[in-house]
């Protein structure tokens, strides 16, 4: 199954978008003047209209441009260039915008204008990233962040902070640095009390942790985001935010909301103007339809949105549409088209860095590949897909976002006692002694805030404990993995959602769950002749193998002895074939090399069976399924170095209420696929 795609949130200016009564004001402010007079006016109408009425700025600062030329002014000069820059950016002229924005950065340069540097600066590396250019952008920030920290410019520093993180977390896929500038951003946004430039932080962060896959954190902050940017009445910022609401919905199977999200975004964005926004809103259009079986509306969003990325020249969005026309090609059976595509996009992002790009394109041409009969190549592809996401998402990475959220939080209730501390010297030098017996009266309900924020944090520090005693006894201590109860505890989710999906029509791709028993063959040989303890060794090497090759969103649980179970959440039971093929490739290629030890050659036998299997399955029909999933063990086992499964039932009209599942099996009750029935399976 194709994983659906992340989409990047557009970069946002340094500064917040003003608002329509801003342009309102300079536009009164234009009405009677004359010459040198308008100069400042258009100045600010030019700053005014660069996001949300770009056209309009354009016209001002060509008037403006005009005016200066009798009237020199370089710093007026220089900003009209700067904000000129932004608005052709916005139009998707990228050309144009770096020309403007090239003229100013030279006018400033010559002139010792640092502000008006950092600014132009600043815009070069937007327009860098928006062309494909993550590794140029982050350089023009970080020159631009240099000027702004010596300029002492707080709104501005965290104008930049926020693009980096933006190129650091969405092009590169370095999560932790992204969280670290952006929480950074946020931190001086805070202390500046600017809601949009608030809300700006807050979006990006929830779509940082919507890429590390934590939902509520990225959902909370996307809630505060969307509220404040509604108040303030900015479409392309809202847009923005419903996009990305649109997204996390998707992600969790709600595709009803995820569609009326992205419906509304795109009709923000095209009110306002916005090509590049309507390009992005159209392919997560057509990933709602891919994944809603309307394969028509994603044909049709994809055409129009790969006709905007041509006409505005935009090589990341390329690659995005490149991606959803390959999954749409594979969903139609067309291998090759469905392979080009995926190649075509992963190409592209080699060249430009994509790291997340390049991460969705390898899983997806692994997939191709399985479908069309090339194991061999799959299973190569999955590794490196698997090495990507290693790469992007390691433990020891994990450990450090959560130390820098600790460190932000601590980071922040200092700020706060400071501004407490602050606010009460301020008053002891001016209060008379009444006033000042009120404010003991004060620092003492501070001191108790304190000492209840002291509980707060102890309690925060109880629950991790809680937190890890949990993982401790979820977890398989030789292994590494699963144990019974983590499969418990996720299965009283999955199975009444797989069920409340297939309820609600939707298609097998995502309503699935298919359980392996995977079983080591001839294991007690290895005991008996090496000892337990490298026994013990093989089991978690053999571990590891099952991590490499199956997906972050498997449940992977050792069962019981050398006997192991994986659990594919939410697939199309038909690419069951793929996995149990791709698991058994990477167990017959390892060798098992154990110190002091000759390396080891061994296969698996694999059984498998999808839920719901029955017609009238319920959730307590799980047990059924693994009855099947054993009953297909047994019988590849016989052959050992091979796999069965059991599809579907042969008769669904025949009730099965109080029959047993394993006796419907041996009486050839349900379709069965078997590795040695197939090329390229496993042993005869």
């Amino acid at each position: 199954m194709v994983t659906a795609l992340v989409l990047a949130l557009a970069p946002a200016p340094p500064s917040a978008a003003a608002p329509a009564d801003e342009r309102a004001r300079s536009e009164a402010a234009l009405q009677g003047l004359e010459g040198q007079a308008r100069i400042a006016p258009l100045v600010d109408l030019v700053v005014a209209s660069r996001q949300e009425a770009p056209e309009r700025a354009l016209s001002a600062g060509d008037e403006a441009l005009v005016l200066l030329a009798q009237w020199p002014d370089p710093a007026s000069e220089v900003r009209v260039l700067n904000e000129m820059g932004w608005a052709q950016m916005v139009l998707g002229r990228y050309d144009e915008a770096t020309t403007v924005a090239g003229r100013g950065r030279a006018l400033a340069e010559r002139e010792g204008d640092s502000p008006g540097l950092a600014r132009a600066l600043n815009n070069l590396g937007v327009i860098a990233r928006s062309r494909g250019e993550p590794g140029q952008a982050i350089v023009l920030f970080e020159q631009a962040l240099v000027i702004e920290r010596s300029l002492a410019r707080p709104r501005e520093i965290a104008g930049v902070l926020n693009n980096l993180g933006v190129a650091h977390g969405f092009d590169l896929a370095d999560y932790d640095t992204a969280l670290r500038y952006t929480h950074e951003a946020l931190r001086l946004r805070e202390s500046l009390g600017e809601a949009q430039d608030i809300a700006l932080s807050e979006n990006n962060l929830g779509v940082l942790y919507a890429r590390l896959g934590d939902r509520e954190r990225a959902l909370e902050h996307y809630q505060l985001a969307l509220a404040v940017r509604r108040e303030l009445g900015v479409p392309t910022r809202i847009a923005g935010t419903l996009h990305n609401l649109g997204d996390l919905a998707l992600d969790a199977g709600d595709v009803a909301t995820a569609r009326a999200h992205h419906e509304e975004a795109l009709a923000l964005r095209r009110q306002a103007g916005d090509r590049p926004g309507e390009l992005i809103s159209l392919i997560a259009l057509a990933q709602v339809g891919l994944d809603d079986d309307r394969l028509a509306d994603a044909a049709e969003h994809l055409r129009d949105a790969e006709a905007i990325a041509e006409a505005l020249d935009q090589p990341r969005e390329r690659m995005l549409v490149g991606l959803a026309l390959g999954r749409l090609a594979f969903r139609q059976g067309d291998w090759a088209t469905a392979e080009a595509r995926i190649l075509g996009a992963l190409a592209q992002a080699e060249h430009g860095e994509a790291l997340e790009v390049q991460r969705q394109a390898t899983l997806q041409l692994s997939e191709v590949q399985a479908a069309a009969g090339r194991h061999r190549e799959a299973l190569d592809t999955f590794r490196r897909h698997k090495s990507l996401s290693d790469r992007i998402f390691d433990e020891e990475r994990t450990r450090r976002l959560d130390a820098l959220d600790r460190r932000y939080e601590a980071e922040r209730r200092e700020l706060e006692l400071e501004t407490l501390r602050r606010e009460r010297a301020e008053q002891d030098l001016q209060l008379s002694e009444e006033r000042t017996t009120r404010l003991w009266l004060a620092a003492a309900l501070v001191a108790l805030a304190l000492v209840f924020g002291g509980f707060l944090l102890r309690r925060r520090e109880l629950q991790a404990i809680n937190r890890r005693l949990s993982d401790l006894t979820r977890t398989d201590q030789l292994t590494d993995l699963g144990n019974r109860r983590l499969l418990e505890d996720t299965l009283q989710a999955d199975l009444p959602l797989s069920l409340r999906r297939r309820a609600d029509g939707q298609r097998a791709a995502d309503s699935d769950l298919v359980a392996l028993l995977i079983d080591i063959d001839h294991f007690k040989a290895v005991n008996d002749q090496r000892g337990h303890a490298v026994g013990d060794r093989v089991l978690a090497r053999f571990a590891a193998v099952l991590k490499a090759t199956c997906r972050s969103s498997d449940v992977l649980v050792r069962w019981g002895g050398e006997e192991f179970l994986v659990v594919q959440r939410f697939v199309d039971r038909a690419q069951a074939p793929v996995l149990a093929a791709r698991l058994a490739a990477a167990v017959r290629s390892e060798r098992f090399a154990i110190a002091g030890e000759a390396p080891l050659a061994l296969t698996c036998s694999i059984g498998f069976a999808a839920f719901p299997i029955l017609p009238e399955a319920t959730a307590g029909n799980w047990d059924a399924t693994l009855a099947l999933a054993d009953e297909a063990l047994y019988l590849a086992k016989a052959r050992r170095d091979a796999w069965v499964g059991v599809v579907r039932r042969l008769d669904d009209e025949t009730a099965t209420e109080g029959q047993d599942v394993r006796s419907l099996m041996r009486a050839g009750a349900f379709e069965l696929v078997r590795s040695f029935d197939r090329e390229g399976g496993g042993a005869p």
